[in-house]
């Protein structure tokens, strides 16, 4: 439901400009409010969760997004829309924030991969049926009908948690919140999420700058806060745990070459006069559907065989094929291209589910929701940064006037061997945990002083 939502709001947001006459620069805001309520508030609502119980949370946002999407049906203006989308957020984010820590919860140890693999798969189909239904929903009945699905979609859900999900009270060993640090971490996250918004004003513009600079002093503060008192609220301590830190790195990483490739194959499409919009979406929903497929069974072998394996084959795989890409670069074969994409698709598919595994079987019970909410947190941020870095690199080395915006653009090489290079970085990382790991079990030491023992 959620990534329905998403993913459809986006492809009719032209729909959208033009139906209140707004240029699509104010129609960004409808998207924009949204992220921005996300990621600013994820954290928030995963400690909510450890607090108040995952269930009584998870039912909580169903309700908001069918109040959200209620209200973004009647808008009257742009205005409206945008704000409501702040509602819809709210909601998707309460939902985001505690679905993985509710499967961890209700299920066996020995089927978890298994679960946060179809959780992959909904949240895949979800990006998949966005765009596929937005158009014909949005031309037969307006583009209010997006938001009337959402509302079936969430009070079917609702009813079914309501009568279906164990409640779960209040933690008794959760004591409250840490208001200071929970509005630094929002501020943070929201001044970032603003300075990528604002990109289009120059990297180097002032309120960039600003923004970018009001995000890392608020870190700042967060880290030394947490110096002096450590474990106050979980936010610090789950990332303190190096095997979720190191799992959190590798998939925002993924997912920032993953989006970087998402922005630019639209255009290096299009450039191919063969193709028609119609052929150009199927082949994008290739890797999406990969995803889907594989997430599951993925997930099955992980519980059977453990994770570390199957998270490293996923980056492997997902390395070589955006190697692949870059190489076949304006090759006039479009089978090539599809293989690469098929390839990410897979390596995302054999990737996620051990990655999450990794994350939420290693996260203590009362840290759960703050656990689900960074994997939601994770894949909003290098959503957010693999698009920046996408259009950064087709604004600055590209001239439509002189190369257009097809296969024959060196901008869109230069997105195609970037997300390569970010992909590596989760590889290397990979082998520094492998080399760590092979320390451990020989009980060979890294250092001996005095009269340690090996």
């Amino acid at each position: 439901m959620t990534s329905f939502e998403s993913s459809a709001v986006v492809s009719i947001l032209p729909r959208i400009g033009d139906a209140f006459h707004g240029n699509i620069y104010v129609a960004k805001w409808v998207v924009t409010l949204h992220a921005l309520t996300m990621c600013t508030l994820l954290l928030a609502a995963g400690r909510l969760g450890d607090l108040f119980g995952h269930c009584r949370l998870y039912l909580m946002g169903l309700a908001m997004s069918f109040m959200g999407a209620f209200m973004c049906s009647i808008a009257a203006s742009i205005g409206e829309l945008a704000f409501f989308r702040i509602v819809s957020g709210i909601g998707a984010v309460l939902v985001f924030a505690n679905a993985a820590a509710l499967l961890t919860k209700l299920s066996a140890s020995t089927m978890r991969g298994y679960m946060l693999g179809l959780l992959s798969t909904a949240a895949y189909l979800g990006l998949i049926l966005g765009p596929a239904m937005s158009g014909f929903l949005s031309s037969s009945f307006g583009w209010q009908a997006i938001f009337i699905a959402v509302m079936v979609l969430a009070a079917i859900a609702f009813v079914l948690g309501l009568y279906n999900l164990p409640n779960d009270g209040r933690s008794n060993t959760i004591k409250n919140v840490n208001i200071l640090e929970t509005l630094l971490i929002a501020l943070a996250l929201g001044a970032f999420v603003l300075a990528f918004h604002s990109g289009r004003l120059g990297w180097q513009s002032l309120s960039v700058i600003s923004l970018l600079g009001t995000a890392f002093l608020a870190i700042i503060v967060i880290v030394l806060k947490n110096r002096i008192n450590v474990g106050s609220n979980g936010y610090i301590t789950v990332l303190v745990n190096p095997k979720i830190a190191l799992a959190i790195v590798m998939a925002t990483f993924s997912y920032i070459a993953l989006y970087s490739i998402n922005f630019a194959m639209p255009f290096y499409l299009s450039g191919r006069q063969s193709l028609n919009s119609a052929i150009i979406g199927l082949i994008l929903s290739v890797r999406p559907a990969a995803t889907a497929i594989i997430a599951p069974l993925s997930g099955k072998l992980t519980d059977r065989f453990g994770s570390y394996f199957f998270n490293t084959l996923g980056i492997l795989i997902l390395l070589l094929a955006f190697i692949l890409l870059a190489l076949v670069f304006g090759q006039p074969e479009t089978g090539w291209t599809i293989l690469s994409l098929a390839g990410i698709g897979a390596g995302m598919g054999i990737f996620l589910p051990p990655n999450h595994n990794i994350i939420m079987s290693t996260a203590l019970p009362t840290e759960r929701g703050v656990a689900s909410a960074i994997l939601s947190l994770s894949r909003n941020l290098g959503m957010l940064i693999g698009v920046g870095i996408g259009s950064s690199f087709f604004s600055i080395k590209s001239d439509r006037h002189v190369y257009g915006v097809g296969s024959s653009n060196p901008a869109l090489h230069s997105v195609f061997l970037i997300s390569a290079w970010i992909a590596s970085i989760s590889v290397f990382i990979i082998a520094i945990q492998g080399i760590v790991n092979f320390i451990k079990k020989r009980k060979m030491p890294l250092f001996v002083s005095g009269d340690s023992k090996a």
